[in-house]
């Protein structure tokens, strides 16, 4: 029975590949031929013992397909499997639908398929055979290895819904799967077509210049032989003559075919030191500058005086001592001081005359710095520190440098500042500034030192 229905499915599938159209269109469809072969997976279980079971069957086979729709085939397979002494066989007509245009992926084909097939075998206990009606799904792809032939790699996985023939109520059949690579041939793609024929045009003049188009470098403008067709343009600069304002001059379409003069000031770029900024021609383009100080003299406020950039073309400040201060800022524009301290230093001193400590003219002008530097930062501090040369005794000189520390202090009380900003001491004849040998050594010691502090 099995043999029968075997030659009944090869007959009824090759039978289309066999038979001609007598109306057969110029373009063929694409067909394939494929021998195919793997193994394949068939699951039972036995009802009495409800244990599962799986034969794997070595098989090999042919396939047809047929393009019905574009990327569409229909296909035809047979299948025969052998395992020791038992086999199995199988037919089936499927559909294939591949995943990606296969005239712009030539290369590599990935597909999708379900089949119906017809699976007879004689695995079960008896020694008949049963045949069944199934169904399977599946999937794989194609790839190219030269010309029409391809390499093919598919899954498929089925599942009977009916049994044909007697049944053995102890062996119950599952689910199969067939592994299965192969070799692809494929003819009947679709041809190239064929040109039309070309006809020698008609000679065609557009612009009346008597020069046909396929000669005319200017088919739409009239213009001259000398020029291919196209107008004059004497200098080469792509502006015609009859539009270029200097015609023998290579210049640009923006200047009407003259030189560029991107800022209008009469001086063309080529020439212009400063091309983008209107100038004068005695300063080759550029704006005036009549000191010479790099500051155009339209934004210089000190125009005929050579001078810097951050002050607007005006000289810098006078700065005598170097300090960093300018001396209109300068509390001590001679003598070099701190910045944070407005040009003082961080020591004054104040001299006084022989065993005296009443303040001097010169001492006044020293605590006037002071003064007016305290009134400025509030934050600032004073230590103040009484000091006296060595001809009295040294209880004496105590004294002495106590009145002339607390002389300065006083000044300073009576001109704003308060006590508490103010730090005093006083050290006799015990820290000379110099030796006490000489008359300007003991001069330099008849001080009061004020040190600036925050």
């Amino acid at each position: 029975m099995k043999k029968y229905i075997l030659f009944f499915i090869l007959t009824s599938l090759l039978s289309p590949a066999i038979a001609q159209d007598s109306t057969e269109s110029k373009t063929p469809k694409r067909q394939s031929f494929a021998l195919i072969g793997g193994v394949s997976d068939m699951w039972y279980q036995n009802y009495p013992t409800r244990r599962d079971y799986v034969q794997s069957y070595t098989h090999f086979g042919i396939q047809y397909a047929a393009e019905v729709k574009p990327n569409v085939d229909v296909y035809g397979t047979l299948v025969y499997g052998i395992r020791d002494a038992k086999d199995m066989a199988s037919a089936g007509l499927g559909l294939r639908y591949y995943l990606l245009d296969r005239e712009t992926h030539k290369k590599f084909r990935p597909f999708a398929n379900f089949s119906g097939e017809v699976v007879a075998d004689n695995s079960t206990r008896s020694t008949y055979s049963d045949v069944d009606l199934t169904g399977s799904v599946g999937s794989g792809f194609d790839f190219k290895i030269l010309g029409s032939l391809y390499g093919r790699a598919m899954v498929n996985v089925g599942f009977p819904f009916f049994q044909l023939g007697k049944v053995d109520f102890t062996d119950g059949r599952g689910t199969y799967a067939h592994y299965t690579a192969g070799l692809v041939y494929e003819w009947g793609n679709k041809p190239v077509p064929v040109p039309a024929k070309i006809t020698e045009p008609v000679a065609i003049d557009t612009d009346g210049d008597g020069i046909v188009d396929k000669e005319d470098k200017c088919p739409t403008v009239k213009g001259v032989r000398a020029n291919n067709g196209c107008p004059l343009d004497t200098d080469g600069d792509g502006v015609i003559d009859a539009e270029d304002k200097c015609p023998t001059v290579a210049g640009v379409k923006e200047n009407q075919g003259c030189p560029a003069d991107t800022d209008g000031d009469g001086i063309i770029d080529s020439e212009d030191r400063c091309p983008t900024v209107a100038g004068v021609k005695a300063n080759q383009g550029c704006p005036a500058d009549s000191d010479g100080d790099g500051v155009i003299d339209s934004e210089d406020a000190c125009p005929n005086l050579a001078g810097i950039a951050s002050l607007k073309g005006c000289p810098a400040p006078k700065d005598a001592d170097g300090d960093g201060v300018i001396d209109a800022d300068d509390l001590m524009p001679n003598v070099a001081g701190l910045v944070a301290l407005q040009g003082v230093p961080e020591n004054l001193v104040i001299y006084f005359n022989t065993n005296r400590f009443s303040l001097t003219a010169e001492s006044i002008s020293t605590l006037d710095i002071a003064l007016a530097l305290l009134k400025a930062q509030p934050s600032l501090k004073l230590k103040v520190t009484g000091h006296t040369d060595s001809r009295q005794t040294v209880q004496y000189n105590v004294e002495l440098s106590k009145n002339r520390v607390f002389e300065a202090r006083n000044y300073l009380i009576q001109h704003g500042v308060k006590n508490k900003r103010m730090k005093l001491a006083w050290f006799s004849e015990l820290v000379p500034a110099a030796p006490n040998k000489t008359v300007d050594g003991m001069k330099l010691n008849r001080r009061v030192e004020l040190k600036i502090t925050k």
